[in-house]
């Protein structure tokens, strides 16, 4: 069984964003602190985005537990259509609805961080493509190690990642 706790996997995401850094500043010959601090909150980002998707968001005394991958436990792939049925129903609970926005939320700055980080990506349809295969890269890997994925996940990623466009377009507009 592959045990991994919080903090080691944020030390293990951080030296490895350090080592492709450093490798492509020596490849170019070239270094961008501006475009390295964008790409530090964009690292800060997926950081939080890993924290609560993948990590246990329970403490156990006082601990968060760490992430565990035990391959003889993988359940079989299934397609689940459940979730579509009753969605008025469903959307008008409570609890429901703070996970949902909460979902939201946290791909809010992944929105605004991504036209600044790259130009080509200049108006809402890009930036929610972008969104929606980052969410769907996100749910790929989630499938295999048996954590909670659905369609409605992917949606609310991409919407959250629309919505954090919209914030920066809008302090764009009023900027110039």
């Amino acid at each position: 069984m592959l045990s991994i706790p919080l903090y080691t996997g944020e030390l293990l995401l951080a030296l490895i964003w350090i080592i492709v850094r450093l490798i492509l500043a020596i490849h170019r010959q070239s270094f961008d602190p501006q475009r390295e601090l964008l790409m530090l909150l964009m690292l800060i980002n997926l950081a939080f985005i890993i924290r609560f998707l993948f990590f246990p968001l329970i403490a156990v005394d006082g601990e968060l537990p760490p992430f565990e991958f035990d391959i003889t436990n993988l359940p079989p792939i299934t397609f689940d259509f459940s979730p579509l049925m009753g969605v008025a129903e469903a959307a008008t609970t409570t609890d429901l609805q703070s996970v949902e926005i909460s979902k939201m939320a946290l791909f809010i700055p992944t929105g605004i961080i991504l036209p600044i980080l790259y130009p080509q990506l200049n108006n809402l349809f890009r930036v929610a493509l972008a969104g929606a295969n980052f969410s769907l890269l996100i749910a790929m890997i989630q499938l295999p190690l048996g954590l909670d994925c659905d369609v409605f996940t992917i949606i609310q990623n991409t919407l959250g990642v629309s919505l954090g466009y919209g914030l920066y377009a809008l302090a764009h507009s009023r900027h110039k």
